[in-house]
């Protein structure tokens, strides 16, 4: 594919230039490490290959994608986002609901939340969750910077929460912004209980 950044339209001067950066085929991602070259060896079948461009945020016809849930309150269907940290809300709502071999053709697609559910609250579990959630974030959504992932164990009745049993539930409170965008954040709180 051709590259445009060096590009200039005729008949105009340089201070009038506008420049599209466009970048095709910018690196292979195997197990949430970036790398520019294709892995050699066992690791080269499980390379997926990305490429970069200039987001599309600005583009006021152009959708990224649909939104959760498909269908909202007034009944209206399969909405869409057009700004990229919107769309990123929505994937990584997907990502973290989808248990792992839920998914038809990408059974490692997902996370194994759902297995803590019944679990007790040890501390060992809330590190179990924090590392699910980064592993699982680092390979499909390499594009999501995590800004603050706190996995605690919530109070009975603080804060208007709706724990029954403080030894069974965890509280998920993850901010997290696009790697190319560090000024726009968003939060999301998972609540991971049995009531």
């Amino acid at each position: 594919m051709p590259d445009y950044s060096n590009t200039t339209p005729p008949n105009t001067d340089a201070s009038n230039v506008s420049i599209t950066v466009v970048t095709f085929g910018a690196g292979y991602i195997t197990d949430g490490k970036i790398t520019t070259e294709r892995p050699l060896g066992r690791d080269s079948y499980r390379a997926r290959e990305f490429g970069r461009a200039e987001p599309l945020d600005f583009e006021p016809d152009v959708s990224l994608g649909l939104k959760l849930p498909f269908k909202d309150s007034t009944g209206r269907l399969f909405d869409v986002n057009y700004v990229s940290i919107d769309q990123a809300v929505d994937n990584l709502k997907n990502l973290l609901l989808t248990q792992k071999g839920e998914r038809v053709y990408h059974p490692r697609f997902g996370t194994r939340l759902r297995e803590s559910l019944f679990e007790p609250n040890y501390p060992s579990l809330v590190a179990y969750v924090e590392k699910e959630i980064r592993e699982a974030m680092s390979f499909w959504l390499p594009y999501i910077h995590i800004e603050n992932l706190n996995v605690k164990v919530p109070d009975v009745g603080v804060n208007n929460t709706s724990f029954i049993d403080r030894m069974h539930g965890l509280k998920v409170e993850l901010t997290f912004g696009l790697v190319n965008n560090k000024l726009d954040t968003r939060t999301i709180v998972l609540e991971i209980k049995a009531d």
